[in-house]
C-alpha cells in the first residue's frame, strides 16, 4: 500500500530514492503512468524542495551523440539539438536522489 496517497512529486522522489541507477524522464513517466513534461517540472520542484534537507538531486548531464558536447548540468531537460555540431541525437539526463 505504499504509495496510495502519495503526491506525484512524493512517487518520483521515492523512486529517485530506491533506484540503483540512475533514470532518466522518461524511464520515470513510464513506470508512474505520468506526462514527461511534468516529470521536468516536478523534478525542478524536487530540486529546490531538498535544498536544505539530507537528500540531494543529482542530474547526470544530457551529452551529444555525435559528437560528445557535454551539456550544462543547471536545468534537468533535455536539449533538443547540440550547439557544437547541431546533431540532434542527445541522450536524455538521468536522475537520482543520493545522501549529502
Amino acid at each position: 500500500m505504499t504509495g496510495l496517497w502519495e503526491t506525484r512529486r512524493e512517487k518520483i522522489l521515492r523512486l529517485l530514492k530506491e533506484s540503483d541507477t540512475p533514470l532518466s524522464a522518461e524511464q520515470i513517466s513510464l513506470l508512474l503512468e505520468l506526462d514527461r513534461k511534468d516529470v521536468y517540472d516536478d523534478l525542478k520542484h524536487i530540486a529546490r524542495s531538498l535544498q536544505k534537507s539530507e537528500w540531494q538531486l543529482v542530474m547526470v548531464p544530457p551529452r551529444c551523440l555525435k559528437c560528445g558536447y557535454v551539456f550544462s548540468s543547471d536545468k534537468p531537460k533535455k536539449p533538443s539539438r547540440c550547439p557544437k555540431c547541431r546533431g540532434e541525437r542527445v541522450s536524455d539526463p538521468l536522475f537520482k536522489v543520493v545522501s549529502r
